[in-house]
């Protein structure tokens, strides 16, 4: 059954039993996610462009990817223009009422090919980006006015607080008047925070305590408007629009969709509160993210993912936790994070994502008939990994000393592993049961061929052969240079030496 938590009647019977209707859909669906406390992790590399790439300033607050296909950034030092490898910043022309306040830009948005509206902090501006000039449209300081991200046509539109609601069409500024017809209105203290378009032309405009949903006649816009408040049981935290067209909002914990009956149905609650709705991906996953622990998860049906971001520095991969402002997706299905501090972020789903464990200097590398991934490591021990690397296991120093310095590893047909190290050679069955025993005076050892019967290990004067078809044993010995490679063909051994 679908409830509509976000619209209520007058009557205090009927909101009486519509907050005993949600309580009730919370606790259910708390209980259910009780027992999925310990989410899995997922690594993702991502790619950094910040002040050494070019931003003028690090926190960027809005992206917008226009019918070019070239990316604005809104900051606050200015606009920037992204083309994928470098910057260029639009410095502001101090003329036609434009201030240095205005350098604090918030949103901007393309009305049609290279002109554009930006929001500042204290109005709200155009510009021409062929010839890189701002003109100041309204202007009142300290005012933080809502530019909303979509145009009808070539009609944009924007609210200032304690003003009210405004459309720019063909560059004239038309002030709107909504009217409420059931008679409740949004609080006096209502501040928009965005709006979105949906399929059946509702535009809804979103603010803390709830949404207004207007009907717009977009050809040609009138002044008076008949516009829905309808006000949000919890805090409003993002809005989003699946690749088929679907909107999705967010108020407190829980996550609803807009129906064709003009209201939100609750689709899905997060048991930890905090977190705000970041976008719906190609994918249909949902991304949130917390701001007061900078956590990011991801929910794919009824599987939800705590998400690790890395970035490349060097040969080195270090770890992120950035303060996310916004976010968009690029036709190709990347994902950019516009952050507070770390500039632009870039996750590509289609690059190669590799998972790290970090367990020591690996020398040699291994796998089971089970699958499993046994990694021999320089002076730290034998580890045993799952394929994924979610698990890690050391080898008991009994078993292996810690402190061993592993050349070589190797799984037979019989499934008997052969550990070598500086000092010997050591063969166990599945059981662990010692088979062979072979000690090495040398300073290097290392497994230099393996054919169908035979094992052929190099140290700094000889080269050993042991039998690996029936039982594990010794066979003989040749003094030889030190090996590098070797190779067995129509029964001769070919080695390299140094």
């Amino acid at each position: 059954m679908a409830y509509n938590l976000l619209t209520f009647k007058n009557q205090k019977k009927s909101r009486y039993y519509l907050q005993i209707g949600v309580l009730i859909l919370c606790l259910s669906t708390c209980l259910h996610l009780k027992g999925n406390t310990n989410l899995p992790n997922e690594d993702l590399m991502i790619k950094q462009f910040s002040i050494e790439e070019g931003l003028k300033q690090s926190m960027v607050k809005q992206i917008l990817i226009d019918s070019q296909g070239f990316f604005w950034l809104a900051t606050g030092e200015g606009l920037h223009l992204f083309d994928g490898i470098k910057f260029r910043h639009f410095r502001l022309n101090y003329f036609d009422g434009v201030t240095n306040e205005d350098k604090l830009m918030r949103t901007i948005l393309e009305i049609k090919p290279f002109e554009f509206l930006i929001s500042t902090n204290s109005g709200i501006l155009s510009l021409n980006s062929k010839d890189a000039r701002f003109s100041n449209i309204k202007k009142e300081n300290n005012s933080y006015p809502c530019l909303f991200p979509q145009t009808i046509g070539e009609c944009a539109f924007f609210w200032f607080y304690n003003d009210g609601y405004y459309a720019l069409f063909q560059h004239n500024i038309i002030p709107l008047r909504l009217v409420f017809p059931e008679k409740e209105c949004p609080p006096r203290a209502f501040m928009p925070v965005t709006s979105i378009l949906t399929s059946d032309k509702h535009y809804l405009i979103f603010g803390k305590e709830g949404f207004i949903d207007i009907n717009l006649n977009y050809r040609n816009p009138s002044r008076i408007i008949d516009a829905k408040w309808n006000p949000s049981v919890e805090p409003f935290k993002g809005v989003t629009k699946s690749l088929d067209g679907h909107v999705f909002a967010m108020f407190g914990s829980h996550l609803y969709k807009y129906s064709k009956e003009g209201h939100f149905e609750s689709t899905f609650s997060l048991i930890t509160p905090g977190y705000k709705l970041l976008l719906c991906d190609q994918n249909g996953k949902f991304w949130f993210f917390n701001p007061d622990t900078k956590d990011i998860i991801r929910k794919d049906g009824e599987i939800i993912t705590h998400i690790h971001l890395y970035s490349r520095q060097g040969k080195f991969a270090q770890t992120e936790e950035p303060y996310i402002i916004t976010s968009t997706i690029d036709k190709q299905g990347n994902i950019w994070f516009g952050t507070d501090g770390d500039g632009l972020l870039q996750f590509a789903p289609s690059s190669i994502q590799f998972k790290s464990s970090t367990i020591g200097f690996t020398k040699y590398i291994t796998g089971d008939s089970k699958g499993d991934i046994w990694v021999g490591t320089f002076k730290n021990g034998l580890w045993k990994l799952a394929p994924d690397l979610s698990e890690a296991k050391q080898i008991p120093d009994s078993i292996v000393p810690v402190n061993s310095n592993i050349n070589g590893l190797y799984f037979d047909n019989n499934n008997r592993f052969w550990l070598l190290t500086d000092k010997h050679l050591k063969v166990t069955d599945t059981t662990n049961k010692v088979l062979l025993t072979f000690p090495f005076q040398s300073v290097s050892t290392r497994i230099t061929e393996i054919n169908d019967t035979s094992i052929f290990i190099s140290t700094d004067n000889y080269v050993y052969c042991f039998s690996h078809h029936a039982y594990p044993r010794f066979l003989k010995k040749e003094p030889n240079a030190f090996i590098t490679s070797a190779l067995t063909n129509n029964n001769y051994l070919w080695v390299g030496t140094h």
